[in-house]
Formats: structure tokens, sequence, C-alpha cells
């Protein structure tokens, strides 16, 4: 496997790097905060700009009007989307894509991929832990859906819920128009996400609204989504870090800046460390999924649980470093804090994470299934 970025993929992201600085990421939080959350054409003129970009379509088929982007290409401008607090469910938004693109019929591909991908049609993903799955059941030529309580981010913006569901060939994605669903509105603790509950009994459906994806399908759904979230947290970590160093060496205080104490370094140095260690994971992961490596699972697993867990440690710690004023409303370290929190959950806690990582590699007796060479082979 080759770890080197090229010359192309560090030109996209420097471009989209620039795109989600003019998207301003920071104030739309900040007005969320303030009570004021983004408005919805707001939300559907920043997705018409990823969509522009090429981004939205990177999992779709040049054919079918893809853009020709892949992972690794995205993992980077997601990891630049939460540096800059991009205010979209990028990670279910992306998996959405690659889901409806590989397993849906061309009934349902003609259907909602066009409109996914031009930015016309906002989507997200409902329980974008793919962990409380929907039932799905056969009823004559038609569907049923029943959920109780599913979550569902963006409930304003959205314009299509996709849930993740049960059916009786297996794990499928139901798509849902957002205008004929009824929310409950829900209080959340990262103002930047409103959320709504949603509570099904028996909905009707079509067949062009149901995508089956097979076991191994949601499998790798699963990990699109937590190398994505990964990559979503990475970035927030560099961007903290980068911030919270540029603080330590201009805040002066006993006759000199206060980066110079050890105590401070040390801190900074250590979180620095573990941001080198979640992108090289992150790296191996998304290779792995290219390649279809058969531990490609395994590898989504350990990135997002090393991202989840090191993304509350370094904005904990850019809070506390920057001393008192970190704990105000005039910095924005609590913005990052409460991002890592929230993307943390995506596709699992880091518990859980390890948790299938155990169950990977060995067996109920506690005996070695894989050994560390052939999840490397």
């Amino acid at each position: 496997m080759n770890f080197a970025y090229s010359d192309e993929e560090r030109a996209i992201e420097t471009v989209m790097d620039r795109v989600f600085q003019d998207l301003n990421g920071v104030s739309l939080s900040r007005q969320a905060y303030a009570g004021h959350p983004p408005e919805r054409q707001a939300m559907h003129d920043a997705t018409r700009v990823l969509a522009d970009q090429g981004l939205l379509g990177a999992f779709i088929e040049e054919g079918q009007g893809g853009s020709g982007l892949g992972l690794l290409d995205v993992v980077l401008v997601a990891a630049r989307a939460g540096a800059r607090l991009l205010p979209l469910p990028l990670p279910g938004m992306l998996g959405i894509l690659w889901a409806v693109g590989r397993f849906g019929t061309p009934e349902v591909r003609a259907r909602w991929l066009p409109g996914m991908a031009d930015g016309s049609q906002l989507a997200v993903l409902a329980d974008a832990a793919l962990l409380d799955p929907a039932t799905v059941t056969r009823e004559g030529p038609d569907w049923r859906v029943s959920v109780e309580n599913l979550w569902v981010p963006h409930p304003a913006a959205a314009d299509l819920v996709v849930i993740p569901a049960v059916a009786p060939d297996g794990p499928a994605l139901v798509l849902l128009e957002r205008e004929e669903l009824e929310l409950d509105p829900v209080e959340v603790w990262d103002l930047a996400e409103p959320a709504g509950r949603l509570t099904l009994d028996g909905h009707a459906l079509g067949s062009d609204r149901l995508v089956m994806l097979g076991a191994q399908g949601h499998g790798d759904l699963l990990s699109l989504c937590r190398i994505l979230a990964a990559a979503d947290l990475y970035g927030v970590m560099e961007e903290t870090l980068a911030r919270t160093v540029s603080y330590l060496k201009t805040r002066r205080q006993f006759g000199g800046p206060i980066g110079r104490f050890q105590a401070l370094k040390h801190r900074a140095a250590t979180d620095h460390i573990g941001i080198v260690n979640a992108e090289l994971a992150l790296r191996f992961a998304a290779l792995a999924f290219v390649e279809d490596h058969p531990a490609r699972s395994f590898y989504a697993a350990l990135c997002k649980a090393h991202a989840s867990e090191h993304a509350i440690t370094v904005t904990e710690d850019g809070v506390h470093l920057h001393g008192g004023m970190g704990f105000t409303w005039d910095a924005d370290l609590h913005l990052f804090l409460k991002r890592a929190w929230r993307v943390g959950a995506i596709g699992g806690t880091a518990g859980r994470c390890r948790r299938e990582m155990a169950d990977f590699a060995f067996a109920r007796d506690g005996t070695v299934k894989l050994s560390s060479l052939q999840l490397l082979s």
C-alpha cells in the first residue's frame, strides 16, 4: 500500500478547504447557538456548492454523472470539512450516495441519484450509527416500514430521509421524502446539528423506495461511514491543535510566552502524536476499503475507535490549554469539542468498535481467529 498523498489529492484538499472557509461553518455554528440555526435555503446552498465541486458525485460512476473522485480524495476533503465545521452531515450524505449507486436497482438509481448528486435534494441518514434499524415487511405488492424514536438530523432542511432497515431478505435502506413524515422535535446538546425523532407504524412504500444491501453491503456502508466520520474527527483534531499551538506561542505570562512551560509543551506534543496515529489509521482503513481487503471492516473500526477517543482528548486539551479564555463564548473551542462528541458517535462509539474488532479477531473461547500477520496480508 502506498501511503503517500499525490499532488492531485493535495490540490483537491486545498481547493475544498477554501470552499469550506467560504461557507463559514464557524459563523453558522455560532448563529445556531445564539438561537438562529441555518435556514433551509442556506443548507441547500451549501449542498449545491458541494455538488458543483464534484464531492456529492464522488462515488457515482462518471457515466451516471459522477465526478470520478475516489475515497482517498474524499477522506482528505472530509477532514477539511471537520476542520471548518461544515454544517452538513457529510458522512451520512456520502454513505447514502455510495449505497444507492452500488446497490440500488436501475429504477431506484434513476429516480434518486440525479437529485442527490446535483444538490437539489438534501438526503440525510437517520440513525447515523446504523445500529437501530427499522423493520420492513411485505404486504402484497407493497412494503411497510415500522420504526420507533429514530434520530433524524437536520429535519427542517432535509428533502430525503434515508432509514436503515431490516427487510425479509436482509439489511436495506428505506428512502422517504421529508414532506410525508412527521417528526417530533428533540433537544440536542450540539445545536449546530438540530434533530427530530421519527416514529412509523406500517408506513406504506413502493419498491422504488427500497435499496437491498445484504449483509456485506450493510457492513461496507457502516465501514464507509466510520471512515468518513474518522476523517471529520481528524480535521477537528488538526484544527484544534493548530489553534492551541498558536495561542501558546502568543499568550504571554510571567515575562514570556506560556508555550515555554514544559507541562503545556508535553500536553501539546502528546496530542500531536495521537493525531499522527489517527491519520495513519485513517489512511490505512481507506486504502483497505478501496482494495476490498478482507479485514476492511476491522480497520474501519480501528480508525474510528482511535479518532473518537483522541478527538475528545485533543479538544478537551484545547479548551484547558487556552486557560480561562477557553471556557468562554469568545473562543471557538467548545464548538470543536461538541462536534467531536457528536461525530464520535457516528457508526458506533469507540467501545463498540473495539468490541467488533475483538469479535473479528478472536473466537468466543478466546482463541485467535486471525493473527496480526493475517490481518496485514
